[in-house]
């Protein structure tokens, strides 16, 4: 639910995909206040254990920079 979660998807998809725990989970994401979209800096994503690819925004100078967590998790969420 909102920025929060939205690394869970990527985890999901990426770090755990051949994890046979995780084989036939799913995520549904919901957002509740799309204001609040989680941009931080590409550090955040060594933090968490994921790759810079994704969500991305190399072509609009102010994001540049940055990463949007809640777009990763519409990026990588099932539904």
């Amino acid at each position: 639910h909102d920025w929060h979660t939205g690394i869970v998807p990527n985890w999901l998809h990426t770090i755990y995909h051949d994890d046979p725990f995780y084989a036939r989970s799913a995520t549904v994401y919901t957002i509740h206040n799309l204001a609040y979209q989680g941009i931080f800096g590409y550090r955040i994503l060594e933090v968490a254990g994921v790759a810079a690819n994704g969500f991305l925004y190399p072509q609009i100078a102010e994001l540049a920079n940055v990463v949007d967590i809640m777009g990763r998790g519409i990026l990588f969420a099932d539904a």
